[in-house]
């Protein structure tokens, strides 16, 4: 005589395993994140243009940087700057004083321009996943020493200067004018992103 197995099944036990269905994931790079990315690296070419002749100009690309920092999330603020960036490499008139070209980037200022990619990087390491206020001031102060960092050693190499006298010539006058321009724009720029964040929620998941 034979014996016929048999199998319980489990409605449960297989809800568990079987993934949810009515759920999907976020595209990659929906259209709304492109869409922000464009138009902060716009915002940046256009801030860059409002500048005071100087050694270095002082111009408001540094606070367009912090905006970028702020209001977007890490994963799109540095797309936002290398775009900017690209767009200025190949000759658009973006960066300050409507100038372009690699000429500007390997020139006496270009690590300041430059140096926003590694300094956007590094700022939102410190905001990933874990936005708030003090992160975000503490994230554009990082962001802005590594850009006066590597700002000082090019200009001191493409000058032929040491490094202590190029950060005191072009870097040194510059940090007020910096810290000013966080003090304004930051409450803007928080402002911005919380209402960003309530229409385009998955964006900064």
């Amino acid at each position: 005589m034979s014996e016929t197995a048999h199998f319980d099944h489990d409605p449960a036990q297989e809800a568990e395993v079987l993934p949810p269905l009515n759920k999907k994931r976020p595209p990659r790079f929906s259209t709304s994140r492109l869409t922000m990315i464009a138009m902060m690296a716009a915002v940046i070419a256009i801030m860059a243009q409002i500048a005071i002749p100087a050694t270095v100009p002082v111009t408001l690309q540094t606070a367009a940087m912090f905006c970028c920092i702020i209001i977007l999330p890490p994963r799109d603020a540095l797309p936002a700057i290398c775009t900017y960036i690209l767009l200025g490499a190949i000759g658009l008139p973006v960066f300050a004083n409507f100038k372009g070209g690699f000429g500007v980037l390997l020139g006496p200022t270009g690590g300041f321009i430059l140096g926003m990619i590694f300094g956007t990087y590094i700022g939102g390491l410190l905001l990933k996943g874990r936005y708030s206020l003090p992160r975000a001031v503490a994230a554009c102060i990082i962001a802005d020493a590594v850009c006066l960092i590597l700002g000082a050693l090019q200009f001191s190499l493409v000058m032929s200067t040491s490094v202590k006298a190029a950060f005191a010539l072009a870097c040194l006058p510059y940090i007020p004018f910096d810290i000013l321009k966080l003090v304004l724009f930051l409450p803007l720029a928080h402002k911005v992103r919380s209402r960003l964040q309530k229409q385009y929620p998955r964006n900064f998941v």
